[in-house]
C-alpha cells in the first residue's frame, strides 16, 4: 500500500462524499474543515486524483499566510492558469481581472462584479472541460480573495465547475460568511491510525509508536509526528539484533 492510498485509510465516508461531489452534473462547492494535520490535504489530494482520472481540468492554490495582507493575492494564484489558457478571458472579463491585479491603472471593480466575471469565466471554460478549483489552507486567502470565492461558489450550480475548499477549524476566516456546504474531518480512528502508522513506518520501537499515535489525529499528523529532528533508526534485522530507536521530540497535538 503506497502513500496515497494509505491516506485515505479510515476515510471512506469523507471518500463517498468527494465521489458524490466529483461525479454531480451540476456545479458544487464543498468545505472540508477539521484541525491541522487531520488529513484535510490528503482528501483534497485524493479528490483532484479522481476529477483527473475522468479528464477534468484541476485548478489549485494554496492559501499563505504571508500573503494575508495582499488584497486579491489568493485569487491571483487561482485564476492564473487560467487566464493564461489559450481561449481564456474575453475582452469584458480581461478588463475586469487586468484593473484588480494591477495590470491596468482602471479601479477594481466591485465584489459583485468580479465574481460575476469569474463565473463567467468558469463557465466558459467548463462548457469545454470540467473544471475543479482545488483550494488547500483557504483560511490565509485574504480577505477579498475569500469574498469573491465565496460569492462564485453559491453560484456554480450555474455552470460544471466544482470548488473544494480546505480550512482549519481552529482560524477564522472571511470563508463561514459564504455558508458553503462542509465535510467535518474528525481523527482518525484509533485501528486506522495504527494501520497507516505501520504501513509507512513498519519498524517503530514500540514505545515510540505509542507516542505517534498519541499524538496522531490523521495521516498528516502519523507524518508531522514521525518528522522528528534525527528521525530514528529502524530494527537492525539483518545484524541479527533489535537496535534501538532514538527518539529526540514529538511536536505536541
Amino acid at each position: 500500500m503506497g502513500p496515497l492510498e494509505t491516506t485515505t485509510v479510515g476515510r471512506d465516508a469523507e471518500c463517498a462524499r468527494l465521489s458524490a461531489l466529483v461525479t454531480a452534473t451540476e456545479g458544487q462547492p464543498l468545505v472540508i474543515q477539521g484541525e491541522a494535520g487531520v488529513g484535510k490535504s490528503a482528501l483534497l489530494d485524493h479528490a483532484a486524483q479522481e476529477v483527473l482520472e475522468q479528464g477534468h481540468l484541476v485548478v489549485r492554490a494554496v492559501g499563505v499566510e504571508a500573503e494575508l495582507e495582499l488584497p486579491f493575492a489568493g485569487l491571483h494564484q487561482l485564476l492564473y492558469p487560467l487566464l493564461q489558457r489559450s481561449g481564456g478571458p474575453n475582452p469584458d472579463q480581461s478588463v475586469v481581472f487586468d484593473a484588480v491585479f494591477g495590470r491596468s491603472e482602471d479601479e477594481p471593480s466591485s465584489i459583485r462584479a468580479l465574481g460575476i466575471a469569474v463565473l463567467d469565466l468558469l463557465a466558459d471554460m467548463s462548457s469545454e472541460q470540467p473544471v475543479m478549483l482545488v483550494i488547500d489552507d483557504g483560511h490565509w486567502f485574504d480577505a477579498p480573495s475569500a469574498d469573491v470565492c465565496g460569492f462564485v461558489a453559491r453560484r456554480m450550480r450555474s455552470c460544471r465547475a466544482k470548488m473544494v475548499i480546505a480550512l482549519r477549524a481552529d482560524v477564522t476566516s472571511r470563508w463561514e460568511a459564504a455558508r458553503l456546504p462542509e465535510l467535518q474531518v474528525e481523527a482518525l480512528p484509533d485501528a486506522a491510525a495504527r494501520e497507516v502508522l505501520d504501513t509507512r513506518h513498519p519498524h517503530l520501537d514500540p514505545e515510540i509508536r505509542s507516542v505517534m499515535l498519541d499524538c496522531a489525529r490523521g495521516s498528516a499528523g502519523i507524518d508531522r509526528a514521525f518528522q522528528v529532528r534525527g528521525g530514528y533508526r529502524p530494527a537492525a534485522r539483518d545484524r541479527g539484533r533489535r537496535s534501538s530507536a532514538r527518539y529526540l521530540s514529538v511536536p505536541s497535538p
